[in-house]
């Protein structure tokens, strides 16, 4: 990604020629898969994932009333890529017109830099979705933490007790099912970003050893953008992972604030409290029965471990690079 194909340094090294090669095919097959799957992906997620999201949060307007700020942070997020990659593309085009390279080395970054920038807003609208169902985990277990710190129970409040259980349990019912459609839809492209990542990652590192190892001038510039991909495959693995996970958590945590509320009020003797019990318990094995995991395709689960096997493997890599090269 992003113009990884100096010439100079790998001319002779069939070893980045060969991870450099198999990074380029997997952003072709990315962007491959994310056209075939614009091409019906729309209907599908207005259908299935936007109409549930829009109900949970005609729900949650009910008991929140602040609005959300997720779109603003897309919108710099956004921005922020495009500055990136308008950067990347002053970056190539300076060195190739510099070293007076034209005609296909120049269609080469152009191309390049194009896939790149397709392949980040689809992370930056992955991490853009998954951030809104942080936001709205986190407000279904505030409903319940709000409802449930009011004590005692009161005769006179049990009908909104009971109607707020009632809405919980359809806003988790709609998170789990948007979750079961988000792996659904973008499960292949999640694992085409990981896997380009690693290889982005990888390549990135082998190339600025050949370019710290040259017996000419160094190239501080070639540096510097070797070491900013390195990094952008990072945060964009940590963003996705971190975020993933986060989510999980708290989807866990609805059960657990379910089982303390549950023996809190089970302790009462009171016929009122009783009336919520059976509505506590049908929502706790709801919720215990409910999977709330990203996958990338079924291939592997999408959260912290994950992304620490990552870094253990890339960073055992890099040692036995050091040591043997």
């Amino acid at each position: 990604m992003y113009g990884r194909g100096f010439h100079v340094t790998v001319r002779k090294n069939y070893k980045v020629i060969v991870i450099g090669t198999l990074n380029t095919i997997i952003e072709v097959v990315c962007n491959v898969v994310m056209t075939l799957r614009a091409l019906y992906i729309n209907d599908d997620f207005k259908k299935n994932v936007l109409d549930d999201i829009n109900r949970m949060d005609a729900i949650l307007a009910k008991y929140k009333k602040s609005k959300s700020k997720t779109i603003c942070s897309y919108f710099h997020l956004l921005l922020l890529n495009t500055v990136f990659h308008l950067s990347l593309v002053l970056n190539n085009a300076s060195r190739i017109f510099t070293n007076q390279e034209f005609g296909l080395q120049f269609l080469y970054y152009g191309v390049d830099i194009i896939w790149g920038y397709r392949i980040s807003n689809l992370v930056f609208y992955i991490y853009y979705l998954l951030r809104g169902f942080h936001e709205r985990i986190l407000a279904i277990n505030n409903m319940l933490i709000t409802l449930f710190g009011k004590r005692p129970v009161l005769s006179e409040n049990v009908i909104n007790y009971r109607n707020v259980i009632r809405d919980v349990s359809e806003l988790h019912a709609k998170f789990t099912q948007t979750i079961g459609y988000f792996n659904e839809l973008f499960g292949w492209q999640l694992l085409l970003i990981f896997l380009g990542n690693i290889t982005l990652f990888i390549i990135s590192y082998e190339t600025g050893l050949r370019v710290t190892s040259l017996p000419f001038n160094y190239d501080l510039q070639i540096s510097i953008w070797l070491s900013c991909s390195m990094i952008y495959a990072m945060i964009c693995s940590i963003l996705i992972t971190s975020t993933s996970d986060r989510i999980s958590k708290e989807a866990r945590r609805t059960a657990d604030l379910l089982f303390y509320y549950y023996y809190d009020i089970n302790d009462g003797e009171s016929d009122v409290e009783r009336n919520l019990i059976e509505d506590i318990l049908a929502l706790i094995r709801q919720t215990r029965g409910s999977i709330t995991n990203f996958s990338a395709a079924g291939f592997f689960t999408i959260d912290y471990s994950t992304l620490f096997f990552l870094m253990n493997l890339l960073t055992s890599y890099v040692i036995v690079l050091i040591q043997f090269e």
